[in-house]
């Protein structure tokens, strides 16, 4: 039953986040795309370098060891990236474009070539590793006891939320259309219920793989922000080189604020969800050696 429970609360809990993250992107929050993604880069950078990265080294991973795995991380998507996007033959942030033609004649409608780029592959990776780990999360939670599960599941859905919202903005932006970054997002997603399998299964091992998991995950966000975001962010108006460039102003807040709702917010439900286990954890041992002995 607790492997049930542990593959349920995954399930749906990712489900519902990618569902509702989708409606949000692709809807309420469509017209605002360019702030959304600048706020999702402040979310991302934020979750790397004061969650991801540190929760490594507190897994039991060595500081140096931990810094290669970072750097190789980080070398392994640039290649990627450059892969990829020499076989498809972009190289530019913003996405690729094509014509789609319209009735009546006209020059026809630009739309996305809808091609998973080196930068989609990256993200979409980070996210899977970024999910697993929080299966394995939600496993250790749920072999505490079903109330610290559906506590750690319902925090851990909370900080799950805005960074789907922007990982989707993102993949929009890579060339991809709605339904199939809503599609790809979701598969990245599901890697929360291999996490909780994998967890209840064998946590031991889980304990110490789950340090370079988070590693991997910050290198891909670290990558994709450095090169989609802050490119796109920055990016020249095609009118001319001599054209005077904006100060980014807005996109520049969003970002502030990005890392301001991660540090304040998102960060305290992650914390609560870890001393949610842990606690607990604690818990029972004493109760173990508590156990009065019979003379």
């Amino acid at each position: 039953m607790t492997l049930i429970w542990i593959a349920a609360a995954n399930f749906i809990s990712r489900a519902l986040a990618v569902g509702l993250a989708c409606w949000l992107s692709f809807r309420l929050f469509a017209r605002f795309s360019n702030m959304i993604s600048s706020l999702a880069a402040g979310l991302m950078l934020t979750l790397a370098c004061t969650h991801l990265v540190p929760e490594a080294v507190h897994a039991g991973i060595d500081i140096h060891e931990g810094g290669l795995v970072l750097l190789g991380s980080f070398a392994f998507f640039v290649v990627l990236d450059a892969v990829l996007s020499a076989s498809g033959g972009h190289s530019h942030a913003l996405p690729e474009m094509t014509k789609r033609a319209v009735l009546l004649g006209g020059t026809g409608v630009p739309e996305p070539l809808d091609k998973v780029s080196g930068r989609a592959a990256t993200l979409l990776l980070g996210a899977a590793c970024h999910n697993f780990v929080d299966g394995v999360l939600i496993a250790a939670a749920f072999m505490v006891s079903n109330t610290t599960g559906a506590a750690v599941t319902a925090a851990v859905f909370g900080h799950e939320l805005p960074q789907v919202v922007g990982q989707l903005v993102i993949l929009s932006q890579t060339g991809l259309s709605t339904k199939k970054a809503g599609k790809l997002a979701l598969l990245a997603a599901m890697a929360s219920v291999l996490g909780g399998i994998a967890g209840w299964a064998v946590f031991g091992l889980m304990h110490q793989l789950v340090g370079y998991a988070m590693l991997v995950s910050a290198a891909s966000f670290i990558f994709v922000v450095l090169s989609v975001l802050l490119p796109a962010m920055m990016h020249e108006d095609d009118a001319g080189c001599c054209t005077k460039r904006r100060m980014p102003v807005r996109e520049l807040a969003a970002m502030a604020v990005g890392i301001v709702f991660s540090l304040l917010v998102l960060a305290p439900l992650h914390e609560e969800a870890h001393a949610a286990v842990h606690e607990d954890e604690h818990a029972q041992a004493s109760t173990l050696f508590d156990v009065p002995h019979e003379h």
